[in-house]
């Protein structure tokens, strides 16, 4: 019996290739093979270094002639693409574990001030899921997979003692709560938080650390990102109203101040919700770095990047908008990032 993951809608089973025919592949579809990789080298490359699917994946930001081939791809260009991809993942999951460090510490703040005790806004919130699994009784039970969460940390021997120094009966205080929970479950935690209090800029905050999370998780799970830079895809966008509303409520004027900024890279002519993501990436990591040394710190890493991303920009890309155009993009936000000091991450606050 044969046994498999089944995808509805799915068309016939596609023939497990070799590099060999692989290569043969990407020559029907115009892809070229006259810069650094002969077709020899790219069956090496598709044996040791990458796989065909993930690799030709980043084809998307190159245009079809009328007879269905690709225009100016080089087998090199998506090698350089994947190489580039993977260098930005490394920067994204530094970005991201710095937001999720600070956003908790901006948290409790904003619990303190609020008079909080640690203990009452954690069973508010705990009553909450409670309602919410009543609504929808049909779904898993929320508050069973928060504590499912919970248990699973207990193995960990970087949680356990945190947990289990919590006494049976006792409550469980916000600032242990926060550090043994996921990024998603501190992120929904956020937003109860800012929502309880009515409180705009951190509801705001809360729909930007959705777009944070995704990107997040694409880069801790090895998934593309670069692969589709295009300013407006054919997809449909996955982001509601309400979170387009917060990106573009403090991103805009984050990309636009001290700059010239171009039409193509206002967040509001941008309709690819890969590169909105990356913007807010770049506006909520300036925004949490709490002292000149660490935005030095990031300001080498990310200019080391840049160069990187800049080396074939010329030569490999020069007549391909879609990569000039979001390459200029990365390019601007880590400018606009380095410049920052204390004082005018304030103005965005």
């Amino acid at each position: 019996m044969k046994m498999g993951i089944v995808l509805s809608g799915a068309a016939q089973q596609k023939p497990f290739m070799s590099p060999e025919e692989l290569v043969e592949k990407l020559l029907n579809k115009g892809v070229t093979f006259n810069y650094d990789y002969t077709q020899a080298r790219a069956i090496e490359y598709l044996k040791k270094n990458n796989n065909y699917y993930k690799l030709s994946s980043y084809r998307k930001n190159f245009t079809k002639g009328d007879d269905g081939k690709y225009i100016d791809l080089d087998f090199s260009c998506l090698v350089d693409l994947g190489i580039i991809d993977m260098l930005f993942r490394y920067q994204v999951m530094r970005m991201a574990l710095d937001i999720e460090h600070f956003e908790k510490v901006k948290l409790l703040t904003f619990l303190k001030a609020k008079n909080d005790d640690g203990y009452a806004i954690l069973e508010s919130y705990k009553s909450r899921l409670v309602t919410e699994s009543n609504i929808t009784p049909a779904l898993p039970n929320k508050l069973i997979e928060l504590k499912r969460e919970i248990d699973q940390n207990k193995s960990s021997i970087y949680c356990r003692d945190m947990i289990t120094h919590v006494l049976p009966g006792q409550q469980m205080p916000v600032w242990v709560f926060l550090e043994v929970i996921t990024f998603g479950r501190f992120r929904s935690f956020f937003e109860f938080c800012a929502n309880k209090a009515n409180d705009t800029p951190l509801i705001d905050e809360s729909y930007r650390l959705k777009m944070v999370k995704s990107i997040r998780n694409a880069a801790g799970h090895s998934n593309c990102i670069l692969n589709d830079l295009r300013l407006a895809t054919s997809a449909e966008s996955n982001l509601t109203h309400d979170l387009n509303r917060a990106v573009l409520r403090k991103t805009k004027p984050f990309l636009a101040n001290g700059s010239n900024i171009s039409h193509s890279h206002e967040p509001d002519a941008i309709q690819n919700d890969r590169l909105k993501e990356i913007i807010t990436l770049f506006f909520v990591h300036s925004r949490n770095l709490p002292s000149d040394a660490m935005r030095q710190h990031y300001k080498d890493e990310l200019l080391i990047f840049v160069a990187r991303m800049n080396r074939h920009l010329d030569d490999y890309y020069k007549d391909n908008a879609c990569i000039q155009n979001a390459f200029g993009l990365i390019k601007k936000l880590v400018r606009k990032c380095q410049v920052f000091n204390a004082k005018k991450v304030e103005i965005f606050l």
